[in-house]
């Protein structure tokens, strides 16, 4: 689940990148969060493929 604070801020840090950087790929959302610092490079690349997939499923993401 994301309920905890990590969890809302992978989430909320995934859909920013993915609709406001305009991020194509999962790669490309991994990429970009890992350059916003070294706290979101503590995030695993399947951390984040696992927030994009809730957010895809849940219709938060615009549609390709």
């Amino acid at each position: 689940g994301f309920e905890s604070a990590f969890g809302l801020e992978l989430l909320a840090t995934v859909h920013w990148v993915a609709t406001m950087e305009h991020a194509a790929s999962t790669e490309a959302i991994v990429n970009a969060t890992h350059e916003w610092g070294e706290r979101k490079n503590q995030i695993t690349p399947g951390q984040i493929r696992r927030a994009y997939s809730r957010l895809a499923s849940q219709g938060w993401l615009p549609v390709a």
